[in-house]
């Protein structure tokens, strides 16, 4: 079926059609012309406006996809700050030794240790560590081998010292320490204890 197109009249037509004034009937027309003209022209900008709305609509899209994209590539090309300290303190323990000889021969660089006073970040280690050990605190035995570290003891000499006091416990614990010490001593050299002050 075909759509139903308007018929527009002229003035005369419309006069013998309805035998009234013509003047009236040219208003009439004018204003049948003027509100079908603008009921097209409405949907005119309707439609364009649709058009131009879905289309900012798709551009918007496009745009935030694009940052999407590019956020991930961010994230993908540089690691972040949280991660990149984890990876350097992982890499600073796997570059310490793990065996008994190897730790017992470790040149310790007691001056890092004794200027940025080392021995104040091993003390609430050691504390804890000892209470594992023997299952309860005690002040005497943390300050004590803070002290023996503090005074530059050698691993070997510390385990001799330690074994009568903890057993079969002595050795793990003095290899966790010097592994401990080596650590801390290390992230000074490194600079990675100032980055987590940070």
């Amino acid at each position: 079926m075909r759509p139903l197109v308007p018929i527009d009249y002229s003035t005369e037509e419309l006069q013998r059609i309805s035998g009234a004034n013509p003047k009236d009937v040219k208003v009439d027309i004018d204003r049948e012309r003027s509100r079908r003209s603008s009921g097209k022209q409405n949907l005119r900008d309707r439609d364009w406006n649709d058009d131009e709305s879905s289309h900012s609509k798709d551009e918007s899209r496009e745009k935030m996809h694009d940052r999407n994209i590019d956020r991930e590539k961010g994230r993908e090309d540089k690691p972040k700050t949280g991660n990149k300290k984890l990876l350097d303190a992982k890499q600073l323990i796997d570059m310490i030794p793990k065996t008994k000889e190897e730790l017992f021969v470790y040149e310790i660089n007691w001056d890092v240790y004794d200027k940025h006073h080392l021995h104040e970040r091993m003390r609430p280690w050691i504390s804890k560590k000892i209470t594992e050990f023997p299952g309860e605190e005690e002040a005497t035995l943390v300050d004590y081998i803070v002290s023996c570290i503090k005074d530059h003891v050698q691993a070997s000499t510390m385990l001799e010292m330690l074994q009568s006091i903890l057993d079969d416990e002595a050795e793990m614990f003095v290899l966790k320490t010097w592994r401990m010490l080596i650590f801390e001593i290390k992230k000074v050299e490194t600079g990675l204890s100032m980055k987590s002050k940070s």
